[in-house]
């Protein structure tokens, strides 16, 4: 299932198998953006089996934290059976930006 809000925020999904997210992150990282009035929620996908397992999602919250913005509720790091994780994950993103 795809779930999008569209509210007066953006919502960005990013796929790192596609090697798109890779550009926009190494743009962010050297930025020096004042992101202070910029909120998001974070939710990884990975698989367990890798040795960096949801390493793109952590590295982007530590980014995003460092240029100012505040993340909406925890950060959830789910594997490839991920619907309950996401379930939870966005009922709590709903209840907070509500």
């Amino acid at each position: 299932r795809v779930y999008q809000i569209i509210d007066e925020e953006v919502i960005y999904k990013f796929d790192t198998r596609q090697g798109k997210a890779e550009d926009f992150y190494e743009s962010l990282k050297s930025s020096d953006l004042a992101l202070s009035n910029f909120n998001y929620g974070i939710m990884g996908l990975g698989d367990r089996s890798y040795a960096i397992f949801n390493g793109f999602a952590r590295d982007l919250d530590t980014t995003l934290g460092k240029l100012g913005a505040k993340r909406i509720g925890e950060r959830v790091e789910a594997d490839l059976d991920y619907e309950e994780d996401f379930d939870v994950w966005i009922t709590e993103i709903k209840k907070l930006i509500g």
